[in-house]
């Protein structure tokens, strides 16, 4: 079972404009969406449906890069803090459910992981190499997580830019 992950830009006051089913890029609710690569699938990929709906959000996607563990060991490459402690102190109750156990789910993602992303000016490349070297990102290619982290500075950026907050919609 593969889990899609989509990290999107919101103002607190716009998240019940989300489509739970169809997450952060609205359009057809996804029966079974066609990867590209490690990280995503396209709306242009999803299947048609009369189905369809909520808003478009800015967004990045990044299937399987989950919200806590792994953002935790980002977090701690960034600002030094011990990934336990930083997933100890986090809020880890969804902001929005549509199923308590089957999802999918819409998760904060933490202040201080937005502001390191977006204060982040350093080259991106040796970030990718040691996150890539955590235990739950092995497998990964170092060239594919500095993507996902160009496009994820960026909405952290633009969310900062905007006083948005940083959010992840989850679906198994």
């Amino acid at each position: 079972m593969s889990l899609l992950t989509d990290y999107f830009a919101a103002a607190a006051s716009e998240l019940p404009d989300l489509d739970l089913r169809t997450g952060p890029l609205g359009g057809p609710i996804p029966t079974a969406p066609p990867k590209r690569g490690r990280f995503g699938r396209t709306k242009e990929q999803q299947p048609p449906s009369s189905d369809s709906t909520g808003r478009e959000f800015d967004t990045v996607q990044a299937s399987g890069l989950e919200p806590t563990v792994v953002m935790a060991t980002l977090e701690e490459l960034l600002t030094g803090k011990q990934s336990m402690e930083i997933i100890e102190s986090s809020d880890l109750t969804p902001v929005m459910e549509a199923d308590r156990q089957q999802g999918p789910w819409v998760f904060s993602v933490r202040s201080e992981l937005r502001a390191a992303l977006a204060s982040h000016r350093e080259d991106l490349a040796p970030l990718a190499q040691r996150w890539a070297q955590s235990e739950e990102l092995q497998g990964l290619e170092p060239g594919e997580l500095e993507s996902f982290l160009a496009e994820y500075t960026a909405l952290a950026r633009r969310a900062e830019e905007r006083s948005a907050d940083l959010f992840c919609w989850v679906s198994l």
